[in-house]
């Protein structure tokens, strides 16, 4: 009876029978599904597609165990050295079994995907297929030193040594060979990977599937699906692509559907927490760590707008500081009681005010304790009234010095 297993990312079509399978792995390699939030309606999801994720691949290639024939189609950037290596090793088993294994690449095959393409002792590909071979990468856990780099270094040229023999058992070329493509992150078309031994066969044009890099340059669309390069340079020469609409690509479904059908049936956080702890730590992880950030930008922003007003008050007050004492311009600009411009004019002007009014008390005070209003002029007597002047002409000139002192206009 045929049987038949469909992934999310790829499927399993196994008929006892003609004892044939094939294998269908659409999709980044990984360990465990990752999660998605999607903050926009505050819902947690798995995501549901392309990702090959180890325990599942393993647990449905049981179902060909019996198969003489498999089929393996492959459209993968590639993923977790780890699981690229189980995947191989677990193919190469049923090879040695007597289950005879073609890999038909259907897009991509690089990195992890390449190393699963070369489990396969007969592979095809299109002229515009594209396989890519590089070195493994990995980013460091913590902040490490010297000798700490150098061990992971060394680790590093292991899993460089174990990715290579998968390269050689296909193509017969020596590891160090290997080693230098792998150091170049070489690209090869699907003719070019013939020409280097990855490649057996070449299938009709007529099969070749279109492969552009999206314009942010993080992700490549193969045949209509988007997938994510996880940090994986591209080749220069790729025709470069408006990112389109998603095409069987990753579903973000509700928090309420989670892997393997469980449903989960918390309505609340700390439901969630009893229910699902590792699922709750990595929400609440997700959730501090973009609150953090948030603080942190808006902290930026604040900071930012701060130093910019005070830019904006120094200028306005350089622009006036002529006008005033040196002394004054620099108890506005950084003084205690530090101000604008507009508040510096205003501070001036109540400073001028207090100084007029008491110069012109102090001026009243002397000319009162000089005695000038009990001095009167001598004048030549006037004929008709013995020369003496009468005591409002002598007031009236005793006003008229006074306000001559003042510096006021004296009228007639």
């Amino acid at each position: 009876m045929p049987k038949t297993i469909e992934r999310a990312c790829y499927a399993l079509a196994a008929d006892s029978k003609s004892e044939t399978a094939e294998l269908t792995l659409y999709g980044n390699v990984v360990k465990k599904r990752p999660l998605e939030i999607d903050w926009d309606n505050d819902r947690i999801a798995k995501s549901t597609d392309n990702y090959i994720v180890e325990q599942e691949f393993l647990d449905d290639l049981k179902a060909v165990g019996k198969c003489r024939k498999l089929n393996i189609r492959v459209n993968s950037l590639g993923g977790d050295v780890h699981v690229a290596l189980t995947i191989y090793s677990r193919l190469r088993e049923l090879a040695e079994n007597g289950t005879e294994l073609t890999c038909s690449v259907d897009g991509v095959a690089m990195s992890a995907g390449s190393m699963i393409m070369c489990a396969a002792d007969k592979v095809t590909a299109s002229e515009s297929s594209l396989i890519m071979v590089h070195r493994s990468m990995t980013m460091p856990p913590d902040y490490l030193n010297a000798d700490e780099l150098r061990k992971e270094a060394e680790k590093m040229d292991e899993y460089d040594k174990a990715i290579a023999s998968c390269y050689k058992r296909k193509t017969g070329k020596s590891e160090a060979e290997l080693l230098r493509m792998m150091s170049r992150e070489t690209y090869m078309t699907g003719a070019e990977a013939k020409d280097a031994g990855f490649v057996d066969e070449l299938t009709s044009s007529e099969k070749a599937i279109a492969i552009a890099a999206c314009a942010d340059k993080r992700s490549l669309i193969v045949g209509g699906r988007t997938f994510d390069l996880m940090g994986a340079p591209l080749p220069l020469n790729l025709p470069s692509v408006t990112q389109p609409e998603p095409q069987g690509g990753a579903d973000v479904t509700d928090i309420s559907q989670t892997e393997g059908g469980n449903g989960i049936m918390a309505s609340n956080f700390d439901e969630l927490l009893k229910e699902n702890p590792t699922l709750a730590a990595a929400i609440e992880k997700e959730l501090k760590a973009k609150a953090e950030a948030d603080v942190s930008a808006k902290a930026n922003e604040t900071a930012a707008k701060a130093v910019e007003a005070e830019r904006k008050r120094i200028a306005e007050i350089d622009e006036i500081a002529a006008l005033y004492s040196p002394e004054l311009v620099e108890a506005a600009k950084y003084g205690e009681k530090a101000c604008t411009a507009q508040e510096l004019s205003y501070r001036a002007a109540v400073e001028n005010a207090k100084r007029g009014r008491k110069f012109g008390d102090d001026l009243l005070a002397d000319a009162k304790d000089s005695g000038v209003g009990g001095v009167h002029a001598a004048v030549p007597p006037a004929e008709g009234n013995g020369g003496e002047k009468s005591e409002d002409e002598l007031m009236a000139e005793a006003r008229a010095a006074v306000k001559a002192a003042l510096g006021e206009e004296v009228t007639a």
